[in-house]
């Protein structure tokens, strides 16, 4: 059954966490996100602290 709406889009996505697993199956999860339709993909949140510069005080 088609329900698909013409000119409109849906954004379908995820919170995805590559530390949390193997990095031998991040190709794979990378590929199903894909198959599955993910527009969207947020990562890293938890990593940001090690993207801040460090303070001199």
């Amino acid at each position: 059954m088609d329900k698909t709406i013409p000119g409109e889009k849906f954004d379908l996505g995820m919170c995805y966490y590559p530390k949390h697993w193997p990095e031998q199956m991040w190709a794979d999860d990378y590929k199903r996100m894909r198959e599955i339709g993910f527009t969207i993909v947020r990562m890293g949140e938890f990593a940001w602290n090690s993207r801040m510069l460090k303070s001199s005080v």
